[in-house]
């Protein structure tokens, strides 16, 4: 098992990141990403808590009368956890369009349509679950668990997240996105 860099809680929008030290591409991953047109990732990172269920933690931290403690608690059930992972060696290219409509429910009115791709690299992460029941006793409703993965190689047509990801936070997403297991 191996150990992340860092764990990156952000108190401003409720996000839990783990920061990965820099990793070993096998030669035909880079094959694949260079044949695509894909850049490699300056930072690599293992999403814990992003996109709704960032949201959905953030708009339960202000309905607390102590915000400030809740954030604090927040934080130190992160840093508390045993956030050991484990690189599954599957790697996957994924593609997702976005489209207006899905941008303008995601607020971002002032981005165009645009398409995005990613390869990932699966990973195990054993104290995710335990992490989340914690987060659900905290803060009351139970959070889905998401899928967890480092994306390795990404791209987009729009050039400003050109090193933007993917919201691959479910099983669903991961199969809705793929293009090709590699």
């Amino acid at each position: 098992m191996l150990l992340p860099t860092q764990i990156k809680f952000n108190s401003h929008d409720c996000t839990l990141m783990l920061g990965v030290a820099h990793l070993e591409i096998p030669e035909e991953i880079k094959v694949v990403g260079a044949s695509n047109g894909l850049t490699l990732k300056s930072e690599f990172h293992i999403s814990i808590v992003v996109s709704d269920n960032a949201r959905r933690v953030h708009d339960l931290v202000e309905e607390f009368q102590q915000f400030n403690e809740t954030l604090q608690n927040l934080e130190t059930l992160a840093k508390a956890q045993d956030w050991s992972y484990e690189r599954l060696g599957r790697y996957s290219l994924h593609e997702e369009i976005y489209t207006r409509e899905r941008l303008m429910e995601a607020g971002k009115s002032d981005v165009p349509p645009h398409i995005r791709r990613a390869i990932v690299e699966r990973v195990h992460v054993p104290g995710i679950e335990q992490y989340y029941h914690g987060l659900s006793a905290l803060l009351g409703p139970s959070f889905e668990v998401p899928l967890t993965h480092i994306t390795i190689y990404s791209w987009s047509d729009f050039a400003p997240l050109e090193l933007r990801g993917i919201s691959i936070l479910k099983d669903e997403d991961y199969k809705r996105t793929l293009i090709r297991e590699l």
